[in-house]
């Protein structure tokens, strides 16, 4: 048993850091990550073994604490633990509209504030879309879970 212990920079985009070691065919890996606390992180860990295709034994998103993650390796070679730690901002979004006072600071009529709160509701629409997309191709990636 090897005990490694590392700095793992955060970034929007990280660099993974990974740990190698040789494996047979069958063996039981075990792995214990030990991830201390840090505002605004989110550290995911991926496990895959050595052959050209780097097949994903197991990936696993924001993990926190003490970890214990066991795969098996499937054939001859060598199994890699990566880590990616990600800053994640802060975001807090108001997205709250009183119409009512728009339309008096814009003079507005009763045809042109309903025409804006249409206006509105197909912008927040189109937020939520893209919100939806964007995950789906991080999902995809396995960027995300």
């Amino acid at each position: 048993m090897h005990t490694i212990k590392f700095a793992l920079p955060a970034a929007r985009l990280p660099i993974p850091k990974c740990i190698w070691n040789a494996a047979h065919t069958h063996a039981l890996v075990i792995v214990t990550a030990n991830v201390g606390p840090g505002a605004h992180q989110r550290v995911d860990v991926e496990i895959l073994n050595s052959t050209p295709h780097r097949n994903v034994y197991l990936s696993k998103c924001d993990i926190k604490g003490e970890t214990r993650l066991a795969v098996t390796a499937h054939g001859e070679g060598e199994v890699g633990v990566c880590f990616k730690n990600y800053v994640s901002p802060d975001i807090k979004l108001d997205i709250t509209r009183n119409m009512s006072t728009i339309a008096n600071q814009d003079s507005l009529s009763g045809l042109e504030t309903e025409m804006r709160k249409l206006e509105g509701v197909v912008k927040d629409t189109l937020g939520v879309w893209q919100i939806l997309h964007v995950q789906l191709v991080f999902k995809c990636k396995y960027l995300i879970d």
